[in-house]
């Protein structure tokens, strides 16, 4: 500080290591209190701006020289600012360079990005006049940035702001778009020429204009409001349902047409809402099976809180179905529904599982988070063909022991409007014929059921029965003398099976009974001429009883236990090896070494990784204790094992 003048001669603030802002500069303390300062930096990281973290800033420096002389009563700047090496959320920018003047409290801005733009301010009046002008513009950046790179376009337009700062209400702004193209996966999604927007004297105005749609459709707008909340706003066109595809791409099957004339007057929060849409053949392919929706038509009229579905019908595959009611609005938001959903002849296919051929007449009302499911269907014609596993080995061998069935996860409750707590009660019965035919039953079944509880937690109730057919087990085939599935609990679904069969092998008549639920069977088996279960399932399987199979000249005969661990390991030893690659699956049964013990049982799984070398993995159990093993064999000679 010397001659009252506080002065700086050299200014450096780091802000990374290699990225620093310098200056001079001073500043007189005499009456006007002249002044002179510059600051410059040759590059500072975006990336280490905390401010900008928020907008996915993710590389770019900031380049500026700004300088001036003059007085705290005049001030004076000049200089330029630029972002070079601009990346937003990965998506490269064009360098933005902007340049200033002050000259006492007025200051000129203009610059250049994709765009350019001028502009001055008063500081001290507040009052703005800011330009901005759009030539040929190219919009895939910005799509890119905000996360859509499959959208680009041009954009022609201009842009004007005039008003003052402290009196935003009054303002003007003016927007003109000559032209604007939008591309979808670099097909024409929409365009638009001579567009205008203004607000001036409180007021917004949108005059008529038309935006064109996929060179199919097309739309006329015209908007008028104000700050006191007054609306008017007209609308009509036709929209071509596949550009839907570029907002949501489960939507890229939807196609068809919608017309729509519609207006609102009045109060903004609450206006006269009224006008008519129409669906016209709308067609879709139903990703979960392949089914297509075709030749649907509607009228839908909006009447100023309630959507009325005068009429909206079409077929899925060759079934048709029809659709009525009235959906409330709640600030243009779906609220209470009343809706009535019929179907003749209505295919239904759940892939590599069931075909469904329904008449339904069905009511759904209520509000977003209660709502009711209600009425009957009926099974005109059904089949389900999915291939099932029984091993009445493995149920026994689980019995054996101990061993429980695995639990299926529970699925993900629903958690959409109307379904998240979607009440049920729909009666389900037949009046065609209904059938089983898959690798185990080929039968015809009755249901007569009431589907209760809700969406995310049905409870099915009644009685299914079969009236006739077999089943088909390890090549044989039985009759099914009695077959009904009782759902009787009136609070979960808990299917109840008594079912009934019986076959002919060799000079055995076997009859197979099932009953209980079907978390916790109860499997008998009972054949003619008396025999024990283990002869029975010996018969089942290969066709041979125990003694046939493991009687054979100087052998000793062995325990139940371990006929039945000779007959899984001959049984379905090759299905395994197939399945899992591996060359070695022996299960054995060990002997008690005490009184009291139980029989321990042996796994022993491996592989041949060269002709001489074998790596084996054994577990056994024996009571509580469980033993692992690892074996590598080296077979030196062929009578010589390491």
């Amino acid at each position: 500080m010397a001659d009252r003048r506080i002065s700086v001669e050299s200014l450096e603030i780091l802000v990374r290591p290699g990225q620093a802002v310098s200056g001079t500069g001073w500043v007189s303390l005499e009456k006007g209190n002249e002044y002179s300062v510059s600051l410059s930096s040759a590059g500072i990281a975006l990336d280490s701006l905390p401010c900008l973290k928020p907008y996915r800033v993710t590389s770019g420096r900031l380049v500026f020289d700004v300088s001036g002389r003059g007085s705290l009563e005049a001030p004076k700047l000049n200089g330029s600012v630029r972002i070079v090496d601009l990346a937003v959320n990965n998506q490269r920018l064009k360098d933005i360079s902007i340049g200033l003047n002050m000259d006492g409290w007025k200051v000129n801005l203009f610059g250049e990005n994709s765009f350019g733009f001028n502009g001055v301010y008063d500081v001290k009046a507040g009052d703005l006049a800011l330009e901005a002008l759009f030539e040929s513009t190219e919009l895939s950046p910005y799509f890119a940035i905000a996360g859509r790179p499959d959208l680009s376009g041009l954009l022609n337009a201009s842009a004007e702001v005039k008003g003052n700062v402290y009196d935003l209400e009054n303002i003007d702004l003016f927007l003109y778009v000559s032209g604007i193209d939008v591309s979808y996966m670099r097909n024409n999604l929409l365009s638009a020429h001579d567009l205008t927007v203004r607000y001036r004297n409180r007021r917004l105005v949108i005059p008529r204009s038309r935006v064109y749609l996929m060179d199919k459709g097309d739309m006329m707008l015209q908007a008028a409001t104000d700050l006191k909340g007054g609306l008017d706003l007209k609308g009509e066109g036709a929209v071509p349902l596949e550009i839907l595809a570029a907002f949501d791409p489960d939507l890229a099957d939807l196609g068809g047409m919608l017309r729509f004339d519609v207006a609102a007057s009045g109060p903004i929060t609450a206006p006269a809402v009224g006008g008519d849409i129409y669906l016209d053949n709308v067609q879709y392919a139903i990703p979960f099976n392949g089914q297509t929706v075709h030749g649907a038509n509607g009228h839908i009229r909006l009447a100023n809180d309630r959507l009325v579905i005068e009429s909206l019908a079409g077929q899925v595959d060759t079934g048709h179905f029809a659709v009525q009611g009235t959906i409330g609005l709640d600030r243009f938001s779906p609220a209470d529904i009343d809706l009535n959903i019929n179907a003749r002849s209505l295919p239904v296919n759940v892939p590599d599982t069931l075909d469904l051929l329904l008449e339904t007449n069905l009511r759904l009302t209520g509000t977003a988070d209660d709502s009711l499911l209600s009425g009957n269907a009926v099974i005109l014609e059904g089949q389900y063909y999915r291939d099932v596993q029984l091993n009445l080995i493995a149920e026994v061998g689980q019995r054996i022991t101990g061993a429980r069935p695995g639990i299926r996860a529970p699925r993900e409750p629903i958690d959409l409007p109307y379904l998240r707590n979607m009440a049920l009660n729909v009666s389900v019965s037949r009046r065609g014929s209904v059938t089983i035919e898959n690798n185990l039953v080929d039968a015809a079944i009755s249901p007569d059921l009431q589907i209760t509880g809700t969406l995310n937690a049905p409870v099915v109730t009644g009685r299914v029965s079969v009236t006739s057919g077999t089943v088909t087990y390890q090549k044989r085939t039985f009759d099914i003398t009695k077959g009904v599935v009782d759902f009787s609990n009136p609070y979960r679904t808990e299917p109840v099976v008594d079912i009934g069969a019986e076959g002919r092998v060799r000079e055995w008549t076997i009859y197979l009974a099932v009953s209980g639920p079907l978390d916790n069977l109860n499997i008998q088996l009972t054949s003619n001429p008396p025999a024990e279960n283990a002869v029975i399932l010996s018969l089942l399987a290969t066709g041979k009883t125990p003694e046939e199979f493991v009687s054979r000249p100087g052998t000793t005969a062995s325990s139940p236990s371990n006929l039945l661990a000779e007959l899984l390991a001959s049984t379905y030893g090759g299905k395994v090896k197939e399945t899992t690659g591996l060359d070695i699956l022996q299960l054995e049964t060990e002997a008690p070494v005490q009184a009291g013990q139980t029989e321990g049982i042996k796994i022993t799984v491996g592989e041949e990784l060269t002709r001489r070398l074998t790596v084996k993995y054994s577990i056994e159990t024996r009571g509580n204790e469980m033993t692992r093993a690892t074996i590598a064999e080296y077979k030196f000679l062929e009578n010589i094992l390491l």
